[in-house]
């Protein structure tokens, strides 16, 4: 079985957040399950509600994706 290829997304709204445990937990999420990353795509001090265009990390993940440069995007949810 081939393992599966995933970019990673973070993003958090404010300048006093960070992104490094969003990473870091999907990482190990990732390496449980045998995914490799192939792609960490961050958004920091940008409002989840703006528009793609001002967020550009999640531009360039959209970008990715519609190239099939992976096959999984794995995300933080605080649900």
């Amino acid at each position: 079985m081939e393992s599966k290829r995933i970019a990673i997304y973070a993003s958090v709204s404010t300048d006093t957040q960070t992104t490094a445990n969003q990473v870091q937990e999907l990482k190990e999420v990732a390496r449980r399950n045998g995914w490799i990353v192939v792609r960490v795509y961050k958004d920091e001090s940008v409002s989840g509600a703006a528009a793609k265009e001002k967020r550009p990390a999640f531009f360039k993940l959209l970008r990715g994706a519609f190239a099939k440069e992976f096959d999984l995007i794995a995300a933080w949810s605080v649900n």
